[in-house]
């Protein structure tokens, strides 16, 4: 298993045993006092986490200090747990390089102070866009790299104005994965399920529309028969740090633009579908995220939450599905990277089509 893609992997697990005379045990300042200490050198993956741990003491945490003696900005909230273990997080590394860390216990009447080393592999190099042939019909998918946002209505989008479920604006991070270039084509989905639900027709370049949330769920469920798998409809955190466009986002209120006209079909240029791919893309190189087709999205429809949240899939449960983007006939306001459709799964519509990702397994 290559360990660039692993949580905690222990490489070495060390005893040291510091003695002296005491029948006071839990006196912190007592010089003489005996402390066992399991040390261990950690390597964790790229991706980071939220409970690695470093060390079993025989002694009340409380007492200790953790000192960072290199660098050790990308580990943070240390804590003790009740079998006086340290637990800490590890940051994502975003960059190809690894690093790595000493940390220092330093406890009264110990000398020298005990000390572990975290080891963080570089992120993994993934190829920048993934080109798929379903029975002739080419498709690309774009690397989305990983990275953490503001999801909600952020300032810039205050000129829509926002809805109400758009806040409150949460930070929300992601790991890699790769988003399509363009909405699911006629022909693509006529290559998979073999027939053409659309309303809108006379170019197979044209998003598939007229479909609800279950159809495109049986499509995802086809193309994963066809292909490699590991593709799906994208979750709404997925969907809207693309349309930000992602690490390289430049804060627009549209997908790519602050001018609708310039990236979208909607209703003040649009009367109908068009052919993908023929407006200005975003940062990411992503066509039509506003306007053209309405895109369903995994998640069930529900309230956002102020905490922190990481590759979030969204509620366990609800009455309704996510879509986002806007339609052709959608005002400038709907059509927002922030704006949050919803809509009952078994319920098409002309201006209902979806995008695909693929999700990157880890090894």
């Amino acid at each position: 298993m290559n360990s660039r893609h692993r949580f905690a992997a222990v490489i070495m697990l060390l005893s040291s045993l510091l003695c002296g005379c005491s029948n006071d045990d839990n006196n912190p300042d007592n010089g003489g006092t005996s402390l066992n200490v399991l040390m261990k050198e950690i390597e964790v993956s790229a991706k980071g986490g939220n409970s690695f741990t470093a060390y079993k003491l025989n002694k009340p945490l409380a007492h200790a200090q953790v000192e960072a003696v290199t660098d050790a900005s990308w580990i943070s909230d240390f804590k003790y747990d009740v079998e006086e273990r340290i637990s800490f997080k590890v940051a994502q590394n975003s960059s190809t390089d690894s690093r790595e860390a000493v940390v220092k216990v330093i406890y009264p009447g110990v000398d020298p102070a005990p000390e572990f080393k975290v080891i963080q592999q570089g992120a993994p190099v993934y190829e920048p866009v993934l080109t798929y042939n379903v029975k002739g019909i080419k498709f690309d998918m774009i690397l989305v790299a990983g990275g953490t946002f503001g999801m909600g209505a952020t300032p810039e989008q205050k000129p829509g104005p926002p809805e109400q479920n758009e806040y409150p604006v949460h930070k929300v991070s992601l790991t890699d994965y790769y988003i399509a270039k363009y909405q699911v084509t006629q022909d693509l989905w006529e290559a998979v399920m073999g027939n053409n639900p659309s309303e809108h027709k006379g170019n197979p370049r044209y998003p598939v529309d007229n479909i609800n949330w279950n159809d495109a769920q049986k499509f995802v469920e086809s193309l994963n028969k066809l292909t490699d798998g590991n593709f799906a409809m994208p979750t709404e955190a997925q969907w809207e740090f693309a349309a930000r466009g992602g690490v390289k986002s430049e804060g627009y209120l549209y997908c790519g633009s602050k001018e609708p006209k310039n990236v979208a079909w909607f209703s003040e240029n649009s009367q109908t579908t068009h052919e993908v791919g023929q407006l200005a893309p975003n940062e990411l190189g992503l066509y039509d995220m506003s306007g053209n087709v309405a895109e369903w999205c995994q998640d069930w429809f529900g309230p956002y939450s102020s905490e922190d949240q990481a590759d979030p899939k969204g509620p366990e449960d609800g009455s309704c599905r996510v879509w986002r983007g806007g339609g052709f006939f959608n005002f400038r306001q709907y059509i927002r990277t922030s704006f949050r459709g919803f809509c009952f799964p078994e319920r098409a519509n002309n201006f209902f089509g979806f995008r695909l990702v693929r999700n990157i397994p880890e090894e």
